[in-house]
């Protein structure tokens, strides 16, 4: 039984979808909408009852009163009962976001921390598909991190967040989304990236039909163009923005767009009109509670004005009002208290990423052993594939010695029967065919000993013997003499009908003429079978006729 159960997930989209619809509830009301869902969606148990209810009904209050005692009590002991044993569920951090943007909201941003650090654990440990109301979750914690300077992962979780949208139902939150990630773009001075984020964010809220949207994006041009130094075309931007919040009566909006259109003026040296809209924005600043540290962000910018450019002013009750907001302004969401929530954030990163490395260090351990264990199985293996080669090289180094020695005896009876024999023209075939018999062999073998590169030794040794196989100059002149003995008139024609023939010439024709094949004739002479073709080529482009006309010479 968990809170990470898919009913859970139905239950709560259904409930805030219902809830959103109907707006601000009385108790009686939101009560009934939640007693009628609870019951068509199945029983749960009481504690999944209470804490479910309770986030509602804080949200509820949140949304009626805006920050409150009764949402902070009811957040905190959710939680607290959620914690103790639903740490890793998905209604965990459904509850934790929501209590993270209440925090935010009341500006307690070391609050805030806490609770969007838990939930960008919890968000890369859930199945995205298990977490309840992802996109909220996602825009959520992109809009703080955003707040404590960390834009790239604020830019991340913006644009998750905008693929859990379907934007064409939901063009207003899709501008809304567009606008926030251009604007951490422009911190990041990716402009282009920026205005392209801006004109997505107009188009959607011109769909929406979101004015207020449309001001804001406006504002975030101008706050593009100020970043680039482009005061003057910022200038109408903002005018504009300010126009469209008076219209709507946004004062919050208008509050931002005074303060940004005298950070054009500073910009432009314009002391008095930089002042007159600091003044604007102070008067708004003034009269809402979690607007002090823009407040005193205000207060400071009239100091430097009356310092710097002597523009008429009493500094003394800005110091004053200054040094009462200091404290709160610290606490809250002032520049040094982003500050120690971006400090506190990179720790919390640091420190995660530590436990990482000491889980990875323990699991690398872990399998070290493993692959030390397979490393020795593998030596061993290595070892006895090795020793077997080594015996099977030795063996096969052994019979090819044996097989060369062997072939060196027939060479030298060959040789010998042929000294002891009549040195006849019979004789030479017999020998002849005992040397192409050899020769055959021998490269036989020297082509298996080129296919491995190893065996070089091997193979230089083979050419060795298969020179010795060679007709040497000795045995070809007896050859020739027994030849000319036994082939008398043959050899007069050929010399009376083609003077031309040389030494070469009569080495194939003799051979031919003894029935040897163009292999065995390229086997005794060592040269190749195409060597041997074109040489009886040549002679019958040079005398007309071809080998076997040679040979029927009578």
């Amino acid at each position: 039984d968990t809170f990470s159960d898919p009913k859970c997930k139905v239950l709560i989209e259904k409930l805030d979808g219902t809830l959103s619809q109907s707006g601000c509830l009385d108790s009686i009301r939101f009560n009934k909408i939640l007693d009628s869902t609870l019951k068509e969606n199945g029983v749960f148990k009481a504690q999944k009852e209470e804490c479910i209810y309770n986030i509602f009904q804080a949200k509820q209050h949140f949304l009626v009163s805006s920050i409150n005692d009764v949402s902070d009590s009811l957040f905190k002991a959710t939680l607290q009962i959620l914690e103790e044993k639903y740490a890793n569920s998905n209604i965990y951090l459904w509850a934790m976001t929501n209590y993270g943007w209440y925090t935010y909201s009341a500006r307690d941003m070391q609050t805030a921390l806490q609770c969007y650090t838990k939930a960008m654990q919890l968000t890369a440990t859930l199945p995205p598909s298990n977490i309840i109301d992802r996109a909220n979750t996602h825009k959520y914690i992109g809009y703080f991190l955003g707040t404590i300077n960390e834009n790239k992962m604020a830019i991340e979780y913006l644009t998750k967040a905008n693929s859990f949208y379907d934007k064409k139902n939901e063009p207003k939150l899709a501008a809304e989304i567009f606008d926030n990630i251009s604007m951490y773009y422009g911190k990041l001075k990716d402009f282009e990236k920026s205005e392209s984020n801006l004109d997505s964010a107009m188009v959607f809220a011109k769909i929406a039909r979101d004015t207020i949207r449309m001001a804001k994006v406006l504002g975030n041009m101008a706050q593009i163009n100020l970043y680039e130094g482009k005061l003057d075309e910022a200038i109408p931007l903002v005018e504009e923005d300010i126009a469209l919040s008076i219209k709507m009566k946004d004062s919050l909006n208008l509050m931002f767009a005074y303060n940004l259109l005298a950070n054009v003026y500073i910009g432009k040296e314009d002391a008095k009109s930089a002042n007159q809209y600091l003044n604007q924005a102070l008067a708004v600043a003034e009269t809402k509670s979690f607007l002090k540290s823009d407040e005193f962000d205000i207060l400071k910018k009239k100091l430097s004005l009356i310092r710097q450019y002597g523009i008429a002013g009493d500094t003394t009750p800005i110091l004053l009002r200054m040094s009462g907001l200091q404290d709160i302004v610290d606490r809250t969401d002032g520049s040094n208290a982003l500050k120690i929530a971006h400090l506190g954030f990179s720790n919390s990163l640091m420190m995660e990423k530590r436990q990482d490395m000491a889980d990875s260090l323990n699991s690398e351990r872990t399998t070290k052993r493993i692959y030390g264990v397979f490393a020795i199985l593998l030596v061993a293996i290595v070892v006895w594939v090795i020793k077997k080669y080594q015996n099977n090289l030795k063996k096969r180094e052994k019979d090819f010695e044996s097989m060369l020695k062997s072939l060196e005896i027939e060479k030298i009876e060959s040789e010998q029967k042929l000294a002891k024999a009549k040195q006849d023209v019979a004789s030479y075939v017999v020998f002849l065919s005992e040397r192409n018999k050899q020769i055959s062999v021998l490269k036989e073998e020297l082509d298996k000993q080129k296919k491995n590169i190893s065996n070089e030794p091997s193979a230089w040794k083979i050419n060795q013997i298969l020179d010795m196989h060679l007709i040497t100059e000795e045995n070809w002149m007896h050859f020739k003499d027994a030849f000319i003995q036994e082939n008398a008139d043959f050899y007069r024609r050929l010399l009376n009908n083609y003077p031309g023939l040389t030494d070469s010439n009569m080495r194939i024709i003799f051979l031919s003429k003894l029935g040897l094949s163009n292999q065995e004739i390229a086997n005794v002479l060592r040269v190749t079978y195409d060597a041997v073709k074109k040489a009886k080529q040549r002679l019958k482009s040079k005398f007309g006729i071809s080998i076997v006309d040679f040979l029927m010479e009578k």
